[in-house]
């Protein structure tokens, strides 16, 4: 099991009931354990037992009518252009090391943020795989559990940053 431990995220132009801008995106780094280690086949004898991941993933509104950075727009409908994720492994033994994992995820569409919940995964013509861990491909899951919308209210006025913490998710590559 994958759990992520500590992270920090901020949405870039804010959330707020009206929002004000076509786009919007989530940065967010976190470090996450494995319970038990995860054993890998190569090299041979190696065990993940967990990492870093940094990432971040941009929203377009769903329609010229909308705005991005509307706190209803942004749970569902916000269509998800791009998104770029590192994974840092730690391991033991410490040597060799295992390469980070490089994942972007391309035009997912709408629906990749419910409940608070932002789930990055894709078909292999969404998605692109590199470094340690590239295939199989899928499968290529990063969700994290927030306390944003609607688990925390949604401000009426748009700030130019909205912090945000993790409470749990998980990675699957």
């Amino acid at each position: 099991m994958t759990a992520i431990t500590t992270l920090v995220g901020r949405v870039v132009h804010g959330l707020s009931v009206a929002g004000n801008h076509p786009l919007v995106a989530v940065e967010f780094t976190a470090s996450f354990t494995c319970t038990p280690s995860a054993p890998v086949t190569t090299p041979l004898g190696m065990s993940v037992t967990g990492g870093l991941i940094k990432g971040v993933a941009k929203y377009d509104a769903p329609s010229t009518s909308g705005f991005a950075n509307s706190c209803a727009n942004f749970n569902g409908p916000d269509l998800m252009a791009i998104s770029k994720v590192n994974i840092h492994w730690t391991h033991t033994p410490a040597t060799p090391a295992i390469q980070p994992t490089k994942i972007v995820y391309h035009n997912l569409g709408a629906n990749t943020v419910g409940g608070g919940v932002i789930t990055l995964a894709g078909s292999a013509t969404q998605v692109t795989k590199v470094g340690s861990f590239a295939v199989p491909n899928p499968p290529n899951t990063v969700q994290l559990v927030t306390n944003l919308f609607p688990n925390s209210p949604c401000p009426n006025v748009t700030p130019p940053f909205t912090p945000f913490t993790i409470s749990g998710g998980t990675i699957h590559v």
